[in-house]
């Protein structure tokens, strides 16, 4: 299995960049690691860590995080923010893991409407995840999560101490015998959701599809969401494919390889596994299978030959 220390764990990058913005913006200055690619050596990921938090207090970790609102464009956290709810969030989060393979996970408990436990834990036969890395995954997950649910989300461990409250970080303990901390959105009222025009020619309504799947290849698609986006019975959506000589999960699954295929053609220098995250596979093994079975070339060698 790959380890946390990979040279493509995408996700460990990303909370390097949020960590160096959060930094910047709070006037500090840190020699915190990067690469032009997806791999940054574990110990100098938790040099810096270790550094932050005796220089400036575990609470520092939870407030440069909010830098994660003001991070550039970038795939990974574009496909994190495109989630509809708090659940798909989090869905999101742990296919990002299972890319990654990393050394530690988080796992997810719902407990009642809007509350949630989540629990930094170290995965088989790796060590818990430090104090400093606990707060900064924390600390991205809720402005994640206050984002998606445009709402503000309370903070607590599970022995009341408040780590957040009314959009202000506090400083934290962290419990070395439980990680667990509870997680509480406040009440927000549903979006109104845009449904698309009525509908034309299956040809048309053909292309619709493909746009809404591209526009979104994390989601976990059904085709009676798509059917209600188009103003659609689900059986007069399936009649239309028909004529058009492919199904629903034909779609899906050429979404996924022209995704894949752009990404590996356009941008060289991105990772294998944030390619096939990014495109909506489930994990690596299944983006290689996949990809395999209907291009005739294994992704690596696609790019490869292009």
């Amino acid at each position: 299995m790959t380890s946390y220390d990979s040279g493509d764990n995408f996700a460990s990058a990303a909370m390097m960049r949020i960590l160096a913005l959060g930094l910047k913006q709070e006037g500090i200055h840190f020699d915190v690691p990067s690469s032009s690619g997806a791999h940054v050596p574990i110990h100098e990921k938790r040099k810096v860590l270790d550094e932050v938090i005796t220089r400036l207090g575990p609470v520092s970790l939870l407030r440069v995080s909010d830098a994660v609102r003001k991070l550039p464009p970038e795939p990974l956290a574009q496909a994190l923010l495109k989630a509809k709810t708090i659940e798909d969030l989090h869905r999101r989060w742990t296919r990002m893991e299972a890319f990654t393979h990393g050394r530690h996970r988080l796992h997810f408990e719902a407990k009642e409407r809007g509350k949630y436990v989540l629990h930094h834990q170290a995965s088989s036969g790796s060590v818990l995840p430090s104090q400093a890395e606990t707060l900064l995954v924390v600390g991205v997950l809720t402005n994640l999560m206050e984002i998606v649910s445009s709402a503000p989300v309370t903070v607590a461990t599970l022995r009341g101490q408040v780590w957040r409250q009314n959009e202000t970080w506090f400083p934290p303990a962290v419990p070395t015998d439980d990680r667990r901390v509870i997680l509480e959105v406040g009440d927000v009222s549903a979006a109104p959701r845009q449904a698309f025009a009525s509908a034309g020619e299956p040809t048309e309504i053909t292309a619709r599809i493909r746009s809404l799947l591209a526009a979104d290849p994390l989601r976990r698609w059904y085709l009676s969401e798509v059917a209600e986006e188009l103003c659609l019975s689900q059986r007069s959506l399936q009649r239309h494919l028909a004529k058009q000589a492919t199904t629903f999960s034909r779609l899906i699954a050429d979404t996924r390889l022209q995704c894949a295929a752009k990404l590996l053609c356009e941008e060289p220098g991105r990772g294998l596994a944030e390619v096939g995250f990014l495109s909506g596979y489930s994990d690596q093994a299944h983006f290689t299978r996949s990809f395999s079975q209907h291009v005739g070339l294994s992704p690596q060698s696609y790019r490869n030959n292009v």
